[in-house]
């Protein structure tokens, strides 16, 4: 028995767009795929006990030869042919999805050390050999688990090794060192799906057809990618699918990075004082000037340093379909003092996408949010739980960013 099409919920390819219900029955299949970025359809079949749930990405990855028929009509073209759908269960979409959650590891009573970068933790080297950062398994938060969540260092992604008793944050002692500070965020997907972060190397980082490298670039994951979502961090910062990159290749596992969309010479100014970005060798001279900069960024040798840093690489998620909003900036009471009635577990990002430190705290019915390592203030040491922390007020250079208005970012299933 044929399909038949009850309604859809479908999120158009603009920015801040949220899913919405549509009528895509008179809509031609190329249209559908070109206007709309992810979502699903639900069908009925006589046949079936139950609605059918089929997602956009799912149909986009099957072999079509007719993208010029209605969705109707090409549901009807079908006949008895089946669909990979799973059974529908109606859900109210205001409802609060599964969503990425971040949380400060050293509240969490995480044990945090320095190590070697590829040595076993217990071998003993100089304390200058010891770049990178060891998370220790013992804590419930982290068995069993290691697969569920990254890691960012003073507010950039950096890529985790799994040990045996932890895990290895590449190069993040290096940032300890390089910025002064001292932060670690876990961002768990534990609502969401396994995770499976994945770097680049000389062999994975392709041009892109006809363009120069950095306007855009291929790079290979080796994985199937089929019934997941990406999500990517470059030089620490967190982008989604269908923004700054988009999946070429779901069976063998291609993406291309959209790097013109980057203000390269920003983001590297924005970044330069949290992590060391010597591999890349710029060279610039002092003073220098802006044709300078942004040229020495273009060059392709540069780009692929860019990309081969420990804070680059793809997060593959045992996710059909991963959505990122944005909510709006916070009621600012004070430097660095967020004031609002919604309790957030979500990411803080800076305009630059720097994931904002932050601690909460309540006032009544108001969550306070103290945003930079800065205005925190503790009853004993850094392990303080959110009850034990309060605010102050100390006007320090994390504090002059919080004049630049960060959000919220919320990263959660479609």
């Amino acid at each position: 028995m044929a399909y038949s099409l009850k309604t859809a919920w479908l999120r158009k390819r603009v920015k801040g767009a949220t899913l919405e219900e549509v009528s895509i029955g008179t809509i031609r299949l190329r249209t559908l795929f070109r206007n709309y970025k992810n979502g699903f359809i639900v069908l009925t079949n006589p046949a079936l006990e139950k609605p059918q749930k089929i997602d956009l990405q799912t149909l986009q990855s099957l072999d079509f030869n007719m993208t010029d028929l209605t969705f109707n009509n090409w549901l009807t073209s079908l006949g008895n042919g089946a669909l990979p759908t799973t059974n529908y269960v109606a859900e109210d979409m205001t409802k609060v999805k599964p969503h990425v959650t971040v949380v400060d590891a050293f509240a969490m009573g995480i044990d945090i050390t320095a190590v070697h970068d590829t040595y076993h933790p217990d071998v003993a080297v100089p304390d200058q050999l010891k770049t990178s950062l060891h998370l220790n398994s013992e804590q419930e938060i982290l068995a069993d688990r290691r697969d569920l969540f990254c890691v960012a260092v003073n507010g950039y992604l950096h890529r985790k090794e799994k040990l045996v008793d932890g895990v290895r944050i590449k190069s993040g002692r290096r940032t300890f060192g390089h910025s002064g500070y001292e932060v670690v965020s876990i961002l768990s997907f534990l609502q969401v799906g396994v995770v499976r972060e994945i770097g680049f190397d000389a062999k994975t980082i392709n041009p892109s057809s006809g363009v120069a490298m950095h306007q855009s670039v291929l790079l290979e994951l080796n994985t199937n990618l089929i019934g997941k979502s990406v999500l990517f961090s470059f030089c620490g910062v967190l982008f989604g699918e269908h923004n700054l990159i988009h999946v070429v290749d779901r069976d063998s596992g291609i993406i291309k990075v959209d790097l013109y969309k980057l203000d390269l010479l920003r983001m590297v100014q924005s970044m330069d004082r949290y992590i060391d970005l010597s591999s890349l060798n710029l060279n610039l001279p002092d003073p220098y000037s802006q044709a300078i900069a942004i040229e020495r960024l273009q060059q392709e040798r540069v780009i692929k340093a860019m990309l081969m840093l420990d804070q680059t690489f793809a997060i593959v998620v045992n996710a059909t379909s991963l959505e990122v909003s944005y909510e709006a900036p916070l009621d600012l009471e004070l430097y660095g003092k967020y004031n609002d009635s919604r309790n957030f577990d979500d990411l803080l990002v800076d305009p630059y996408g720097r994931i904002m430190p932050y601690r909460k705290f309540r006032e009544g019915n108001i969550v306070s949010y103290a945003v930079g390592i800065d205005h925190y203030e503790f009853a004993a040491d850094k392990r303080a739980k959110d009850d034990e922390v309060g605010f102050t007020n100390s006007n320090s250079w994390w504090g002059d960013r919080m004049k630049m208005s960060p959000r919220f970012m919320r990263i959660s299933e479609v």
